[in-house]
C-alpha cells in the first residue's frame, strides 16, 4: 500500500517535468520500491521539491518498517531464550529441593553425600 501511495504521489509531484529520470508508472513504482527498501540504486531520483519530500517520507517509512520487523524478531528470540533459562532454573531448583528432602530423611549424623561412617563422639575431659 505504501508503495502505491509513494508511486502515485511521486507521479503527481513530477507531472510535466522532463528533466526527471522517472518517466512512467513503472519507473515510479521501481523508484518507490528501491526507496522504501533503502537500496536506492541512484538510477532514478526525484528532481522536484515535492518529489524529494515524498522520497524522504518513503525512506522514513522504509527504515521504520525494517526496524519494526527486526525488533519483532529480536523479541521473539529473546522470549524463547528466557523461557529456556527459566525452565533450566526451575529444573535445578526441583533437583536441589529433592536432595534437601533426602538429606532431611537421613538419620542424624549420616551424610548422604559420602559413604564414610558417622563421626565418633569426642569425649570431653571432666
Amino acid at each position: 500500500m505504501r508503495l502505491g501511495v509513494g508511486t502515485v504521489a511521486h507521479r503527481a509531484a513530477r507531472h510535466g517535468r522532463r528533466a526527471s529520470s522517472i518517466h512512467g508508472c513503472g519507473d515510479s513504482l521501481w523508484w518507490a520500491f528501491t526507496t522504501v527498501s533503502t537500496v536506492g540504486y541512484g538510477d532514478s531520483y526525484p528532481v522536484t521539491t515535492a518529489g524529494r519530500l515524498v522520497a524522504a517520507a518513503l525512506m522514513t517509512v522504509g527504515v521504520s518498517l525494517f526496524g519494526v520487523v527486526t525488533a519483532s524478531l529480536a523479541t521473539y528470540f529473546l522470549r524463547n531464550v528466557r523461557q529456556t533459562d527459566q525452565d533450566i532454573t526451575e529444573n535445578e531448583l526441583a533437583a536441589r529441593l529433592d536432595r534437601v528432602e533426602r538429606l532431611l530423611e537421613q538419620p542424624v549424623g549420616h551424610s548422604a553425600t559420602t559413604d564414610a561412617p558417622p563421626r565418633a563422639a569426642v569425649a570431653t575431659p571432666s
